[in-house]
C-alpha cells in the first residue's frame, strides 16, 4: 500500500495504460489527474497526462489554444519535477505538439533537444530518434494547413442521407465505426510502391533536402543496431522511407518491409515478405539517377559474354547492371529475360516473362519514332533462333497492336 502511494508505476500508471489502450482518454486523464494528487511533484506522472492530453487533440481539426497551453504545461512541470530523465521526455511531448501543429522547424528543434539530453543507447533514445528521422522525412511546410469549408450537399446527397437513415431504421445498415474499412499496414504501401515502379526519379537539387534525407539514413541505422526488435523496425521503416525519396524505391520497399516484418510479426507479415521478394517488377534495380549509356553498353557486352558462355546466372547480373543505368533499351531486356529463362526456375521464368514485356513496350514505342531500332533488336537477336525466338517474338508482336500508332505511321510514311 505503501509502495502504490508513493510510487506511481506501481498503481496509478498502469490504471491510466488501460484507459489508454481501451480509447478512453477522458477516464485516462482523470486517473492522471488524481495520481498527480496524491503524488505531487513526480514527473512521470505530468509526463503522462501530458501524453494523454495530446491524445486527446491527435489528429483533430478543432484544436484548442488552451489545449496546447495545459500540454506545454504539463511538459514544463515533468521538466522541473524531481527525475532526472523527464526534462528529455518534456522536449519529446512539447515536438509532439508543434509537429501536430504544422510547425515542423520548432518540432525538430525539440526532438534534437530531447536526443541531447538523453544520450544513451536504449528505447527511449530510439524513440527520439525515430521521431526526428520521421519528421525530417517531412515536406518543409508552417504551419497548419486551413480547414476548407464543406459545401452544402447537393440534392442527389439529401436523397441518400435520407435513403440512408431508412435503412438504419430498418437494420439494413451497419454504423459508421462498424463500417470502416480496416486496412493492414502493408496495403498503403504496396499500392504506393507498386505504382511508384517506372516512374522517373526526379533528382534532388535541394541541399537542405538532401543533407536532412542523409541525416535520416545515419538516424536509421543507429535504430537498426538496437537490440529491441520494434526499435529495429522503426529503422528499417525509416530506412525505406529515405531510400525511396533517393529515388531507390525497389531498395526502398524491400527495406520497409523488414520493418513492418519485426514491427508486425506473424504469418500474414512473412507472407507478404514473400510476394513483395517473389514479384518481378521488384526485381528490377533502381535506375540511375543519371542514365549511363556508355557503362550500360559495357555492362550487356560483359552480359552477352557470360550469356553465349552459358554462365546464365552471371550473365543476368550483367544485363540487370545494364538497365539500371540504361532502361530505354529493348535489348537489355529481351537478354535479361533469355539469361533468366535459360535456368529454368520457375520463379525466374515469371522474372522472365516480365523482362520480355517490358522490353517488347520499349521497343514498340521507339519504334514509333524510329523505325532503324527494330532492325538493331532484330540484329541483336539474330542467333536466338527455333522455338525460342518464335516465344520470344509472342511478346515483341503482342506489344506492337497494342501500341498506338503515330501520324506518320497513319500516313504511310
Amino acid at each position: 500500500s505503501h509502495k502504490q502511494l508513493v510510487d506511481p508505476k506501481a498503481y496509478y500508471l498502469d490504471r491510466t495504460a488501460m484507459f489508454r489502450s481501451k480509447g478512453d482518454l477522458n477516464a485516462a486523464l482523470g486517473e492522471a489527474t488524481l495520481a498527480i494528487k496524491a503524488i505531487p511533484d513526480n514527473g512521470l506522472l505530468f509526463a503522462e497526462r501530458a501524453h494523454i492530453r495530446f491524445d486527446m487533440i491527435h489528429g483533430k481539426k478543432d484544436k484548442t489554444p488552451e489545449q496546447a497551453k495545459d500540454i506545454r504545461d504539463d511538459a514544463k512541470s515533468a521538466a522541473e519535477a524531481m527525475n532526472a530523465k523527464q526534462p528529455a521526455e518534456s522536449a519529446y511531448i512539447v515536438g509532439l505538439l508543434e509537429e501536430e501543429l504544422g510547425n515542423t522547424a520548432e518540432a525538430e528543434k525539440h526532438y534534437r533537444e530531447a536526443m541531447k539530453l538523453h544520450p544513451a543507447n536504449d528505447d527511449i533514445a530510439g524513440k527520439y530518434s525515430v521521431a526526428l528521422g520521421r519528421l525530417l522525412l517531412r515536406e518543409r511546410t508552417e504551419g497548419a494547413a486551413p480547414v476548407a469549408p464543406v459545401p452544402p450537399p447537393a440534392p442527389d446527397e439529401e436523397k441518400k442521407k435520407k435513403d440512408d437513415k431508412k435503412d438504419d431504421k430498418m437494420g439494413l445498415r451497419l454504423p459508421a465505426a462498424e463500417r470502416t474499412i480496416v486496412l493492414h499496414p502493408w496495403s498503403p504501401m504496396i499500392v504506393g510502391a507498386v505504382l511508384a515502379q517506372g516512374q522517373p526519379f526526379e533528382e534532388l537539387e535541394d541541399k537542405e533536402t538532401l543533407a536532412r534525407l542523409n541525416e535520416t539514413l545515419k538516424l536509421a541505422e543507429e535504430l537498426i543496431a538496437s537490440k529491441n526488435d520494434k526499435i529495429k523496425g522503426q529503422g528499417y521503416l525509416l530506412k525505406g522511407s529515405a531510400l525511396s525519396k533517393f529515388g531507390k524505391r525497389t531498395e526502398g520497399l524491400k527495406e520497409y518491409t523488414k520493418g513492418l516484418k519485426m514491427i508486425f510479426p506473424g504469418i500474414e507479415t512473412k507472407e507478404m515478405e514473400q510476394l513483395v521478394a517473389d514479384h518481378p517488377a521488384f526485381q528490377r534495380p533502381d535506375v540511375s539517377a543519371t542514365p549511363n549509356p556508355v557503362m550500360a553498353e559495357r555492362h550487356f557486352g560483359e552480359g552477352m559474354h557470360f550469356f553465349w558462355s552459358k554462365q546464365y546466372t552471371e550473365a543476368e547480373i550483367q544485363f540487370s547492371q545494364a538497365t539500371k543505368y540504361f532502361d530505354k533499351d529493348a535489348r537489355y531486356y529481351y537478354y535479361l529475360g533469355l539469361a533468366q529463362l535459360h535456368q529454368r526456375n520457375k520463379k525466374k521464368r515469371d522474372f522472365a516473362i516480365d523482362n520480355f514485356n517490358e522490353g517488347a513496350r520499349i521497343e514498340a514505342k521507339m519504334a514509333t519514332t524510329n523505325p532503324d531500332a527494330v532492325r538493331e533488336v532484330n540484329a541483336s537477336l539474330e542467333r536466338i533462333q527455333g522455338e525460342l525466338r518464335q516465344y520470344l517474338n509472342s511478346y515483341r508482336y503482342n506489344a506492337k497492336l497494342t501500341e498506338p500508332e503515330t501520324k506518320d505511321a497513319k500516313d504511310g510514311k
